[in-house]
């Protein structure tokens, strides 16, 4: 498992003096308040960075990064990504997964290894799995109780209902 989870996006900046709004990826903003260090990785490269503070609600809160000060220095870091330990990541409920956990599984029907999820899809209906199958298609599955028998992260391993999902 990765050591490292990706929390929250750098979206643009807010007011005159350096804030910049964030877009939480687990739509919770509780465990970001509670930051004071975390890694930012843009543009392939990582550094530690200091949180100042996190404020507001809902899943863009406002947060003041130690020594960006200006609205232009924040608009040059738009997309980056605030990576945090494992245990400073929002908490899973029952059903949830960090997409980093998921990325790298095989997809099984049967017990038969049918392909590997290479990335995931955040989507308003359901997530996707995109995955490359084994026979070099690329299929994107819907991360719904319909399609997926067993999520298995200590394994690695994505258990589907039935092989005409891959259709």
């Amino acid at each position: 498992m990765q050591r490292l989870i990706v929390v929250a996006t750098l979206k643009s900046p807010h007011g005159v003096k350096g804030e910049c709004k964030l877009f939480s990826h687990s739509g919770e903003i509780n465990h970001l308040k509670e930051l004071t260090a975390a890694i930012l990785r843009f543009n392939g490269h990582e550094r530690q960075i200091e949180i100042e503070h996190v404020r507001g609600t809902g899943k863009n809160p406002i947060a003041k990064i130690k020594g960006l000060d200006s609205p232009e220095a924040v608009k040059e870091l738009g997309g980056a990504e605030i990576l945090v330990e494992r245990d400073k990541a929002s908490k899973l409920s029952q059903g949830e997964y960090y997409i980093a956990d998921l990325v790298g599984c095989r997809i099984s029907v049967s017990e038969t290894t049918r392909g590997v999820v290479v990335s995931v899809w955040e989507n308003s209906a359901s997530d996707l799995l995109e995955t490359k199958l084994t026979d070099g298609r690329v299929v994107h599955i819907p991360m719904i109780d319909q399609f997926i028998a067993e999520v298995d992260i200590p394994q690695k391993c994505i258990h589907l209902v039935d092989e005409w999902i891959l259709q």
